[in-house]
């Protein structure tokens, strides 16, 4: 019986199997093209830990170099904020006020249709806008307190409805034991306002006796309201000046609002 020496022959992909193999999950070029930018995305998430920890292992081998010369006291430098050399916090006479008063622009819960098209901030979209505030009010001013030059004040105006709720709600109202801050349920006006149309402040201070602090009252041109809506840019910050920001958590929803 004549045999035949076996031949591998490939076998051809049927029509449409070719593509069905690029795209195993049949997902749309649009879909596609979001999941290879969440993969970049976390690539280069992942090479910035890396570069964090890196820069982290170094400050502490300077740090333990320096402590080995004598150059550096071992219990003083675990401070974790920066100091003058007389161990007082650097005081940049200007201050910062955050607006509050946009509270009415904020919902308690969005839903997820505004984020249908946005599936890497969708869980954001969902979490609560006012909690997001709240959280970012706390770390402006624990930013600023461990600031090697800090504010010298910091007013949060225009507090009221469900920003001032969920701040008494947290650690029994403990944004009344902030340092160096005023809460004011006025608006910002009251910086430039004459004293007699506020009669009666109802505000919150918690400001240090013997502060470095510019009086409440100031001229109007010494006040800048920050807004990435404008079409000028600030280079460099003065002392003697306020700058006002917008405290809105909204996800862009609102244009030329702050």
């Amino acid at each position: 019986m004549d045999t035949h020496p076996l031949v591998n022959v490939a076998s051809q992909p049927e029509p449409g199997h070719e593509a069905e193999s690029s795209n195993p999950q049949g997902l749309s070029k649009k879909a596609q093209k979001r999941a290879a930018k969440a993969a970049r995305l976390h690539e280069l998430k992942l090479e910035r830990r890396a570069r964090e920890k890196e820069a982290k292992k170094q400050k502490r081998r300077e740090r333990a170099q320096a402590i080995a010369r004598g150059e550096l006291d071992e219990n003083t430098s675990r401070k974790r904020w920066k100091t003058s050399a007389d161990g007082e916090t650097v005081i940049f006479n200007a201050r910062v006020v955050v607006d509050l008063g946009f509270d009415e622009l904020m919902s308690d819960k969005v839903g997820v249709s505004l984020c249908s098209c946005l599936s890497s901030v969708r869980r954001l979209c969902q979490g609560q806008e006012i909690n997001s505030l709240t959280s970012q009010l706390a770390y402006t001013y624990s930013a600023n307190r461990h600031a090697a030059h800090a504010f010298s004040m910091l007013f949060f105006t225009s507090l009221n409805g469900r920003t001032k709720q969920r701040l008494d709600a947290i650690n029994d109202a403990g944004y009344k034991r902030w340092t160096r801050t005023e809460w004011w349920e006025e608006g910002y006006d009251r910086l430039w306002a004459e004293p007699s149309q506020h009669p009666e402040p109802r505000s919150e201070q918690t400001h240090p006796q013997g502060s470095l602090t510019l009086p409440v009252q100031t001229k109007r041109e010494n006040i800048v309201y920050l807004t990435a809506d404008s079409s000028e840019e600030l280079l460099e910050l003065n002392e003697g000046e306020t700058y006002i920001i917008g405290g809105l958590c909204d996800h862009n929803r609102y244009k030329v609002s702050a």
